[in-house]
C-alpha cells in the first residue's frame, strides 16, 4: 500500500472504451436499470389469472369471440412483462456503448476527462460531484450538469487501483488541496 502512494504521486491516467458490461454495471449503480423480478412475477400472475378466466369463459361459451380476444391480450401482456425490460436494457448499453476512446487523469482534489471524438476536454473539482459510487467491476461518478462519468477499474494502471480509490474519496466532500 505504501508503495502503490510513492508510485502513483502524481496523475493516474487511463485511457479506455465503455464495454456493454461498464454500462450495465454503471446503469444499476446509478438506480436507471433496476433488477424488478418479484415485480415480474406479480404481473405475471395477475396475467395468468386473467388467461386462466378468459380461457374458462371459451370453454363455457365457444361463441363469444371477445374472450378470444382478451386471452390473446393476456397472453400478449405475459410476453410483454419479461421481454420489454430485456430489450430496454439493450438498447440504453447500445446507445452509451459507441467505442469512442475515453481519456481520464485523475488527481488529488480533480478529475480531467478528455473525449477527443466528441470535442470534450473538461477537468471537474470531485468537491463539485457526488460521492463516488462503486462496486467490483467502476467507479462512478456524476459530474456536475447530471452527465455520468464511468471509470473501469480495468483501465487504471497496474497498481493503482488503491491510489484511485483514495483520490475519489474525495468526491462531494470539499479538498484542503482547493481551497490552498
Amino acid at each position: 500500500m505504501q508503495q502503490d502512494d510513492q508510485i502513483y504521486s502524481g496523475p493516474l491516467r487511463a485511457a479506455f472504451a465503455l464495454t456493454p458490461e461498464d454500462v450495465k454495471a454503471a446503469l444499476r449503480l446509478s438506480g436507471r436499470l433496476q433488477n424488478r423480478v418479484g415485480l415480474h412475477l406479480f404481473q405475471s400472475a395477475l396475467a395468468v389469472l386473467g388467461l386462466a378466466v378468459f380461457v374458462s369463459s371459451i370453454i363455457a361459451n365457444p361463441g363469444n369471440l371477445l374472450n378470444y380476444f382478451l386471452s390473446g391480450l393476456c397472453l400478449l401482456l405475459l410476453l410483454l412483462i419479461w421481454v420489454y425490460p430485456l430489450f430496454s436494457e439493450k438498447q440504453a448499453v447500445k446507445k452509451t456503448v459507441d467505442g469512442r476512446q475515453i481519456e481520464v487523469e485523475l488527481e488529488p482534489c480533480r478529475i480531467h476527462v478528455c473525449i477527443p471524438e466528441s470535442g470534450m476536454d473538461d477537468t471537474f473539482l470531485l468537491s463539485e460531484t457526488s460521492p463516488v459510487r462503486q462496486d467490483n467491476r467502476i467507479f462512478l461518478l456524476e459530474l456536475p450538469g447530471g452527465a455520468m462519468l464511468v471509470l473501469p477499474k480495468r483501465a487504471l494502471p497496474e497498481g493503482s487501483l488503491a491510489a484511485a480509490g483514495e483520490i475519489l474519496k474525495a468526491a462531494g466532500k470539499e479538498c484542503a488541496e482547493e481551497t490552498a
